[in-house]
């Protein structure tokens, strides 16, 4: 994995960054030039509190419930689990590598849920992450990526993940970081409600509300996660991934949960979601890194699903959640070719 594409430490390709403004670090890398842009905008938010905790209507946990698509990175975190596995075979050992320092922020698909259970998360008050093996639990173990804080939280909005990114503590690790990875919007968009009235339990006429709906809740989900991003931009010198989400199902049959029909109209949803991210995320300079080919033939109503999915408990708060299989073989990999392919590098 070339890591010298991530942004080098202490300095900005868009010019001198906080840190480097600071206490002028130098770059530990050296070679390939870089374009600049304009000084970094301020951006404001009123969702902080000065005292590093949420204020009300911050993110609580939500342990109940089938998470649809509780939106990388303990996915992307979870991305780098796999780093630990994977690594060693993907990067030849060398003396005196530099490491490069790493902050998770977003969903449940970036807090691992769904491989492990639901636990208290130790640096973010009243979030939950998975307590399986994840790629931030393992991204230290390959010696080039250092996970310096893992902040997501399961069932965070756009903008809860914008309060979380003020707490002192973020803050002062997103002020260090290199890179930082996150899954955002899907929470926003509602899919938890959309999945089950569109469920064979649920009701059909709610569920044709719901979807006639669905294409207003994105495009204020990219708003949000736009100014989500741009915060983050504003206090960090680290290039910027948004992970995307994949197909919960595969669809092309029906389903004890799910028609087909509706399976495609939920994967069409998921699609214009991602588009969306897309956007928002190239436009406020992150990259977006999309996963769905990754996950193709691995759905929940798959006969090798990398989704977890409990039709016997539909509370079960792991479900429609990337398994461990998902996080390993489908969002690492995901990241990984952005990293090799020079994405980073922008």
């Amino acid at each position: 994995m070339p890591m010298a594409l991530l942004r080098p430490r202490g300095r900005s390709p868009w010019g001198a960054g906080r840190r480097a403004a600071r206490d002028g670090r130098g770059d530990r890398l050296t070679g390939r030039g870089l374009p600049t842009r304009p000084p970094r905008g301020t951006v404001q938010t009123p969702l902080s509190d000065p005292r590093g905790t949420p204020r009300a209507g911050g993110p609580r946990p939500e342990p109940r419930g089938p998470p649809m698509i509780r939106t990388v990175v303990r996915s992307a975190a979870a991305l780098a689990a796999s780093v630990a596995v994977a690594g060693a075979a993907l990067t030849p050992a060398t003396a005196a590598q530099p490491s490069y320092d790493v902050v998770n922020l977003g969903d449940s698909f970036s807090a691992g849920i769904g491989a492990g259970y639901p636990a208290p998360a130790e640096d973010v008050p009243g979030c939950y992450q998975g307590t399986g093996t994840s790629a931030a639990e393992k991204l230290g173990s390959t010696g080039r990526l250092d996970l310096l804080l893992d902040a997501s939280c399961s069932g965070a909005t756009t903008t809860q993940i914008a309060a979380i990114a003020q707490y002192p503590t973020v803050d002062a690790a997103l002020d260090e970081a290199e890179l930082v990875t996150l899954t955002l919007g899907g929470n926003d968009v509602g899919w938890t409600q959309v999945l089950l009235a569109c469920s064979t339990l649920g009701d059909p006429a709610l569920c044709d509300a719901l979807l006639a709906q669905v294409p207003a809740r994105i495009a204020a989900a990219a708003a949000s996660a736009g100014e989500t991003i741009r915060l983050i931009d504003a206090n960090t010198d680290g290039t910027i991934v948004v992970l995307g989400y994949p197909h919960l199902f595969d669809g092309g049959a029906d389903t004890a949960f799910l028609s087909a029909e509706r399976i495609a109209q939920l994967n069409a949803a998921t699609d214009a979601l991602n588009a969306a991210l897309r956007a928002a995320a190239e436009a406020n300079g992150a990259i977006f890194v999309d996963v769905t080919d990754r996950f193709a033939g691995h759905g929940a109503d798959s006969t090798d699903p990398w989704i977890y999915f409990n039709p016997a408990n539909l509370q079960d708060p792991n479900n429609l959640h990337p398994n461990q299989l998902g996080y390993l073989y489908g969002y690492y990999p995901a990241l990984r070719s952005a990293l090799s392919q020079g994405q980073l590098a922008r």
